[in-house]
């Protein structure tokens, strides 16, 4: 056998002997045991109304690209928390955990 055949016999059984493993990731910072109430009926009334005012505030062309960045700029952002998560922060009619971070 080559060595170039080894190789790929090597990578090969290797994706197999990894492909029973799931990868899992702890989430310390939510109390997933925690029912909380659900929020998508206010999520989707804060969507609508963004849409709402883009739309009627729209001048331009049909272009959806640039619907869809307008979008992006009004319900998300650049930064790690968009503005849509960030009215529900601070929304409290959204509810959630009383547990912080650090008390996590």
């Amino acid at each position: 056998m080559s060595s170039k055949r080894t190789a790929v016999a090597l990578l090969l059984l290797a994706g197999l002997a990894a492909a029973p493993a799931v990868p899992y990731e702890t989430d310390q910072y939510s109390l997933r045991q925690v029912a909380l109430g659900d929020a998508v009926d206010l999520l989707n009334e804060r969507v609508n109304e963004e849409l709402a005012r883009i739309a009627a505030d729209w001048r331009r062309s049909a272009d959806r690209g640039r619907f869809a960045r307008q979008v992006y700029v009004r319900l998300g952002g650049r930064h790690w928390v968009d503005r849509l998560e960030r009215w529900a922060i601070a929304n409290p009619a959204v509810e959630k955990t009383s547990l912080r971070r650090r008390q996590s």
